[in-house]
């Protein structure tokens, strides 16, 4: 018999899911794991959150241009707003089910501003070299590229310790640069 562990799922794992990106498999994969097993994925408000913002931007930006009419904006607005409906519905029934659980730190908003900032100025990621334009698919002139955790990965992996995870799963490269952070030690890192 399996141990219910509770588990993060960064919001790139909802996303790639939802949007059926690259990821679609791993995110999937995830997914039925929570729903075919005796985990518990833990679901912030910052993941809600950032995973409204990033479907109203992607589902904007990935449409084709056309010109911009009311009728060419309501048609945009309903795909988002159904991809939207999607994601609750999704957690919804996880949450109804047991499969899930919505939990947020119980901090004080300062002291978890704060956190961050002490965690995230540090940590430094790394900068390189790239000659590929992964929006639009082609070779581009060779340019410098910075990788690393962002304030929102940080304030993920915070939410995770804070709320009892014992993994934190993403498809973001960048989450493995956690494993490198003390505060962080208690936490399973997995980058699919």
């Amino acid at each position: 018999m399996n141990r219910i562990s509770l588990v993060y799922f960064d919001s790139s794992i909802w996303l790639s899911y939802l949007l059926q990106d690259r990821h679609y498999l791993d995110a999937e994969k995830s997914l039925k794991r929570i729903e075919e097993g005796d985990d518990i994925a833990l679901i912030s408000s910052l993941i809600m959150l950032e995973i409204i913002e990033v479907i109203r931007k992607r589902i904007t930006e990935n449409e084709s241009y056309v010109g911009l009419t009311a009728d060419v904006k309501q048609k945009i607005k309903t795909s988002i707003d159904e991809k939207t409906r999607e994601f609750i519905d999704k957690v919804t029934k996880l949450v109804a089910q047991g499969k899930a659980e919505i939990r947020n730190p119980e901090e004080p908003l300062e002291g978890y501003l704060k956190e961050t900032l002490a965690l995230f100025s540090p940590n430094f990621g790394e900068i390189s070299e790239f000659d590929y334009c992964f929006i639009c698919n082609r070779k581009t002139n060779m340019r410098y590229r910075y990788r690393g955790l962002g304030h929102y990965d940080m304030q993920h992996a915070m939410n995770a310790k804070d709320c009892h995870a014992k993994e934190i799963v993403s498809v973001d490269k960048a989450f493995s640069q956690l494993r490198n952070i003390q505060e962080f030690n208690s936490l399973k890192v997995t980058v699919l």
